[in-house]
C-alpha cells in the first residue's frame, strides 16, 4: 500500500527526529492499527503553517517529502519520546515507525508541480470551497501507486526544504 501522512512543518521534525509520525486515536487509530502494515510506502504531505512559529522550517510548506517505508503499524504508546514535542501534546497517541528507503535520497516537491498529474486529488481547483486542499485535509490518505511514483519521480534532494532541514536538525536523525 501507498499513504501520505499530512502534517504540519513544526511536527515534521518531530517525526524526522523520531522517525515516527503520530495519530490521534480517536480518529485514526484503527487506520494506523489495522490497515498501515509494516513494508508499506508513505510520502509526507506538510501543510501551511497558520501562523508563524520560530522552531518550524517555513520552507518546508505545501510539499511532499520522503520516499519512506512503514516499521510498525500504529502502536497505542502514552510513553513515546515524541508525545510531549508534537502540537498538541499528547494527542498523537498512536505510533507509527517509519524508515528511510536506502536506494532513494530524501526529496521534496511543491504540491502545484504535480498537482495536476495525482489521481486521488480529484478537484484541481486552487482555490475556494471543495478545492485540493479538501484532499489532504486527513492525516492518513491511502492513494494509488502511480500517485506515488508521479510523486518520488518529481523528488528533488535539492529543494530548498530539504536544506533547511538539513541546517535546522543536523546529523541527530537517521530519517533525513
Amino acid at each position: 500500500m501507498h499513504w501520505v501522512f499530512t502534517t504540519n512543518p513544526q511536527n515534521l521534525v518531530i517525526c524526522l527526529k523520531y522517525c515516527a509520525f503520530g495519530v490521534d486515536n480517536e480518529k485514526y487509530g484503527i487506520t494506523a492499527r489495522e490497515l498501515v502494515k509494516p513494508g508499506d510506502f508513505i510520502i509526507f504531505y506538510v501543510r501551511s503553517l497558520r501562523t508563524s512559529i520560530v522552531n518550524a522550517p517555513s520552507k518546508c510548506q505545501r510539499v511532499f517529502l520522503g520516499p519512506y517505508r512503514v516499521r510498525s503499524s500504529g502502536l497505542l504508546n502514552p510513553n513515546h519520546p515524541a508525545l510531549m514535542s508534537w502540537n498538541p501534546k499528547n494527542k498523537f497517541n498512536v505510533i507509527i515507525e517509519i524508515e528511510k528507503l536506502n536506494d532513494f535520497h530524501i526529496g521534496a516537491v511543491d504540491i502545484n508541480l504535480v498537482l495536476n498529474n495525482l489521481y486521488f486529488i480529484t478537484n484541481k481547483a486552487r482555490s475556494g470551497r471543495g478545492g485540493w486542499q479538501d484532499h489532504m485535509q486527513f492525516s492518513i490518505i491511502s492513494i494509488r501507486e502511480e500517485d506515488y511514483v508521479t510523486i518520488i519521480n518529481h523528488l528533488n534532494p535539492g529543494h530548498p526544504c530539504i536544506k533547511q532541514l538539513r541546517e535546522f536538525m543536523g546529523n541527530i536523525t537517521p530519517c533525513l
